[in-house]
């Protein structure tokens, strides 16, 4: 009998081996929670498990390429690595994942913006950390852009949402125009005084904008 339980720590002592945690901080059962998120860095609290930042997670499960992979606690090192874009225009970062920010040198409508993310097979970038936020907000400096449309709607209660009714996964400090009603929609722009931070900004549904943030 001794021999038998030997023998079977040894087996799970090497399949144990196979995949490496990537939960290095946060609850030991890998839960999380939008309002405090207690994922790694370059993962998102997606249904209440950490999941590689830019994945769906469903049913404590991320879907990666056709595979399901365990969300947060382990997972296979491989699903990392963000995947390589291959639609025209758009850039592969660790953070942001395959992103573009598309520019329209007549204004757009912000229903033509989001429907042109769409149509390349993505939707509005959602911001899902500070380090996301940030992020693209070097991204379009760079560019010498000052603001770009995001994904995020404020709803019937005040909260804002993602496109699929979800609380969005992160909200900065500063949000401008938060109060204006007719504000709904929102974009990621400089913070003041010294504008190397970020804020988002409430903005109209029915106005144009020359920039939007999209993703695949």
């Amino acid at each position: 009998m001794r021999l038998l339980i030997i023998f079977g720590v040894l087996i799970f002592g090497s399949q144990a081996k196979e995949t490496i945690s990537v939960c290095d901080t946060g609850s030991p059962s890998g839960k999380c929670a939008a309002k405090e998120p207690f994922c790694p860095q370059g993962y998102s609290c997606e249904n209440g498990e950490c999941c590689p930042a830019k994945l769906t997670c469903t049913n404590h499960y991320c879907f990666i390429e056709d595979k399901y992979h365990v969300c947060c606690n382990k997972i296979p090192i491989e699903s990392v690595a963000p995947k390589a874009c291959s639609t025209p225009g758009y850039t592969t970062d660790p953070l942001l994942g395959c992103y573009n920010v598309a520019y329209y040198p007549s204004a757009i409508p912000y229903d033509e913006g989001k429907k042109n993310c769409e149509k390349d097979g993505g939707r509005l970038l959602l911001i899902n950390s500070a380090d996301e936020g940030q992020k693209l907000l070097e991204a379009i400096r760079s560019e010498m852009i000052i603001s770009a449309v995001i994904q995020g709607s404020r709803g019937s209660d005040s909260s804002y949402i993602d496109d699929k009714g979800n609380p969005l996964p992160y909200l900065p400090s500063m949000i401008e125009n938060k109060d204006d009603e007719a504000k709904t929609k929102l974009m990621l722009t400089y913070a003041p005084p010294d504008q190397i931070k970020f804020m988002f900004s409430a903005i109209s549904q029915g106005e144009k904008y020359n920039y939007f943030a999209c993703e695949i």
